[in-house]
């Protein structure tokens, strides 16, 4: 029977985090209407003991090889049956009433096909995530935004912290560490672009479902997310986020 929700969540090495999210999950007041996938992107850790010994219930897909972000994710969603599919990231955790403030919402607005909630720290302050269309200079700005106020200024605009957004506001760029997609059309537009290994293929699936309809932030859907940007700390995914910028610069180049 078709649930309201679907939930995928992509794993790898994720043994300290991803009890968090399950268990925040498991507690929903509309869990009965939500279905959990976990894929597992050969994790050499406890991820996979942790699941299948606490969370019976969660559907849980094991990789023999790295599919990255976007090729794990649709594993999940090609099997999904739901009205919508969620994007959550394991270092995600959430309220008991989110999802049904998520539901209303979306059934209220039937023109919207995804939307990104307001993205907390652990102690309660806001986590500004892009919301533009990435360039070059914003993953500049990203690299060196706490050493010069030029970046600083560039990474507020990509993020559009300069806008202080407190209404539900269209945008170029739904972040995948949560995101909420109307399943139909997610599968319509063939899930991610797996050509994609990390990064940005948040970026290319949010313009490929502007096919379909509007996609927005809304800042009055709240979520806790425990997050390291990597690529702004390590040259090696740095390399695999400029890798990504140039696949997406190219694929969208007219």
């Amino acid at each position: 029977m078709r649930k309201t929700f679907s939930v995928g969540i992509v794993t790898y090495n994720s043994e300290k985090v991803i009890s968090n999210v399950l268990n925040s999950l498991e507690h929903l007041s509309n869990r009965q209407d939500v279905e959990v996938y976990v894929v597992d992107n050969n994790s050499d850790d406890k991820t996979i003991e942790i699941i299948e010994e606490n969370f019976k219930d969660v559907i849980l897909i094991k990789n023999q090889i790295n599919l990255g972000f976007g090729g794990a994710n649709n594993q999940a969603i090609m099997q999904a049956d739901s009205l919508y599919h969620v994007l959550v990231n394991p270092d995600i955790t959430v309220e008991k009433d989110v999802f049904l403030q998520i539901q209303q919402f979306m059934d209220s607005n039937p023109d919207i096909v995804q939307m990104a909630p307001r993205v907390l720290n652990e102690d309660g302050t806001e986590q500004f995530l892009p919301k533009k269309n990435p360039k070059f200079k914003y993953l500049i700005a990203g690299k060196f935004d706490n050493h010069f106020d030029y970046f600083k200024k560039l990474r507020s605009e990509y993020t559009m912290e300069d806008k202080k957004v407190e209404e539900t506001v269209d945008v170029d760029f739904c972040t995948g560490c949560f995101s909420v997609l109307r399943t139909e059309e997610l599968k319509l537009c063939g899930g991610f672009d797996d050509r994609f290994f990390l990064y940005l293929e948040d970026a290319d699936l949010t313009r490929e479902m502007q096919k379909f309809g509007r996609t927005v932030y809304n800042p009055k859907i709240e979520v806790c997310h425990k997050w390291g940007r990597a690529s702004g700390k390590s040259i090696k995914y740095f390399l695999i986020h400029l890798q990504s910028m140039f696949k997406y610069c190219w694929k969208w180049r007219s």
